[in-house]
């Protein structure tokens, strides 16, 4: 697997930080949302599918905890912010 690290996608408190890396094999972005204790990933072919893949695997991640009867981990308040000029070359 050819995978570069673009960035991690941080931002200010109350938002959810996550991971992007550029996956060459697949031609994919992969990301992971950070600083919770379980794996949440998502990927997308363009910036627009890696966007709206993350919004999914919140509100996927969120609704699964409240069916379990647990609190979702914070930070998971669904926003994502991203410098697109990590993605132009």
């Amino acid at each position: 697997m050819h995978a570069h690290r673009l960035a991690t996608v941080a931002s200010d408190p109350g938002v959810t930080n996550s991971s992007m890396t550029y996956d060459a094999d697949y031609k994919i972005i992969v990301g992971r949302v950070l600083d919770v204790d379980d794996i949440i990933s998502f990927h997308g072919e363009s910036v627009a599918e890696f966007e709206a893949n993350f919004h999914a695997v919140i509100d996927g991640y969120v609704s699964a905890c409240e069916q379990l009867g647990t609190a979702p981990e914070k930070p998971a308040s669904g926003k994502l912010i991203m410098d697109s000029r990590l993605l132009r070359g």
